[in-house]
């Protein structure tokens, strides 16, 4: 997993987290409520992860496509 991601935690308005994980090179992103009982790496790794699996399911279904 190499692709690179810029990774964004915000606080809202109403004291809830968020994380929000993006794909550089297509501006793509994925965000989540942080979960307080798990810890933010774990979550991050879990949303970035999500995130290259779906850009990879995108690419491998445009190459067919074309």
């Amino acid at each position: 997993m190499n692709t690179p991601f810029t990774i964004e935690l915000l606080k809202l308005a109403n004291g809830a987290r968020l994380l929000r994980v993006i794909d550089d090179g297509t501006g793509t992103c994925l965000e989540r409520t942080l979960r307080p009982d798990v810890p933010v790496v774990v979550q991050k790794k879990l949303l970035s992860h999500a995130l290259h699996s779906l850009l990879e399911r995108e690419l491998k279904e445009t190459a067919s496509a074309a």
